[in-house]
């Protein structure tokens, strides 16, 4: 069989034998698709493109693994969200850091008081939160917990995980336009 008539699963077999040619065709089949969908995620070229660098890789270094996945294009998409959480991860602080400069840049300097003195209200806010609540909105926000790793840690079901920050975000969100927080700065502070 020539190489652009092999199926997804075939050249996994092929990699998982050691094929580099088989891994090139891969990588020039999902590079561009998968450079695609990880920049939705992480909303920026470089990160999209090391998302890419980094799933080829972590294929490539673990090929012998790639016998047993029965459904390879849903694999390597899978991969692709999880290099993406782990860029965003890693780079929390910078993203935060980017978004106080967006409003520093955008803003008057008394708009940026605002939105220190909006942190402030965002951790009361979050301080007045219940217990169990409070918890799972701080693994999530702060810790990078997924539903199913918040579930898991504290022993509940991830649609309760789920449940319950949903609740916190409105009640958050309520606290703050409660104290005149700008709708603007709600959003930043809630979307990090």
């Amino acid at each position: 069989m020539n190489g652009p008539s092999l199926t997804t699963a075939q050249l996994f077999q092929q990699i998982s034998a050691g094929d580099e040619s088989a891994f090139t065709l891969l990588f020039h089949r999902y590079a561009d698709k998968i450079y695609s969908y990880s920049i939705k995620i992480v909303h920026t070229k470089f990160w999209a493109e090391e998302a890419v660098q980094n799933l080829f890789t972590q294929v490539w270094q673990h090929r012998e693994k790639l016998v047993a996945v029965e459904q390879p294009e849903a694999y390597l998409f899978r991969m692709a969200t999880n290099r993406c959480i782990d860029i965003l991860r890693a780079n929390e602080k910078a993203i935060r850091v980017y978004h106080l400069k967006q409003i520093e840049y955008t803003c008057a300097s008394d708009e940026l008081l605002n939105y220190k003195e909006s942190e402030a209200i965002l951790q009361q806010a979050i301080r007045l939160l219940p217990e169990k609540r409070k918890i799972i909105y701080q693994l999530r926000t702060s810790g990078g917990l997924s539903y199913d790793e918040i579930s898991e840690q504290l022993k509940v079901s991830p649609h309760t995980v789920r449940n319950q920050l949903a609740k916190a975000i409105q009640t958050i969100r309520a606290f703050l336009l409660a104290n005149r927080v700008s709708p603007v700065i709600i959003a930043i502070l809630l979307a990090l």
